[in-house]
């Protein structure tokens, strides 16, 4: 559950790698995308969702990744925060 005290503040979702791309939904809607390829292996990135979150209500997080050159998948670190 996203905490209520989230309501009106920037929040990014924050990937340290996903090798090699990544399609990203909150609540259904597709929020952001990581498609640099196969040079961003070891590369992070972030999407804001301040607008697509639910605070004080369960939110479903999904996450689409490709790698056309064998073993990826998401290998860093996913976290919310606010700048």
């Amino acid at each position: 559950m996203a905490p209520k005290d989230w309501a009106g503040k920037k929040l990014l979702l924050a990937f340290g790698a996903v090798d090699e791309k990544a399609w990203v939904w909150l609540n259904g809607e597709k929020v952001g995308k990581s498609t640099a390829g196969s040079s961003a292996w070891n590369s992070a990135f972030e999407i804001d969702i301040s607008n697509d979150i639910q605070p004080g209500k369960e939110n479903m997080l999904s996450v689409r990744v490709h790698n056309s050159m064998g073993p990826g998948g998401i290998w860093k670190s996913v976290k919310i925060f606010a700048p």
